[in-house]
């Protein structure tokens, strides 16, 4: 595996655009710290970490006030480093969270206490970067089925280009198709 490379600007400029008020940043990855949220082993990348602090600090420089951090597959199942980001900043982030196929309701309200009840959706992948991560079509039709309907959250299931090839086989999917998703209020 190559050498961590940041994954975001060191000193990025101050925008010219003052942005508005309550300002949203809807898709974010923390990684670690390595010393604290190890990554997954079965990951095909590294990434370096860029840790709540860092993302704060930058968020604060761009304006913008809130956010939702989504669970990388860097870190695996172990949602843990997002959900230190959500409860250091409870009012003002909620999190997507990376969940296997087989979890349980259970398993799911266990995820979203941890998750200081911030967890508003959670995904499998079927195009993943951690080979461990990527989920066959019935899986995930199964997990979106397991979500727990008490829970004001949705499913999020990314589906792959059409020529894409999950490690379980190819999807049937058309040409233009989006991802799916089941809401749950």
């Amino acid at each position: 595996m190559s050498d961590p490379k940041p994954s975001f600007h060191p000193a990025p400029s101050r925008p010219r655009l003052k942005l508005p008020r309550g300002a949203c940043d809807v898709h974010f990855h923390v990684f670690g710290p390595q010393a604290k949220f190890p990554f997954a082993a079965g990951r095909s990348y590294t990434p370096a970490d860029a840790p709540k602090e860092k993302l704060f600090a930058l968020h604060k420089h761009l304006g913008i006030e809130r956010g939702v951090v989504v669970q990388s597959a860097a870190h695996g199942y172990d949602n843990s480093a997002a959900a230190d980001l959500i409860a250091a900043r409870r009012d003002d982030y909620l999190g997507v969270a990376l969940v296997p196929t087989t979890a349980s309701v259970e398993e799911l309200k266990k995820l979203q206490s941890s998750m200081e009840d911030a967890a508003r959706s959670m995904r499998d992948s079927v195009e993943s970067v951690n080979k461990e991560v990527a989920a066959t079509e019935s899986e995930l039709n199964k997990l979106a089925q397991s979500a727990n309907p008490d829970a004001d959250s949705h499913t999020a299931i990314p589906a792959p280009a059409p020529e894409a090839h999950s490690p379980q086989g190819e999807l049937p999917l058309e040409p233009g198709s989006k991802p799916q998703e089941r809401k749950h209020a």
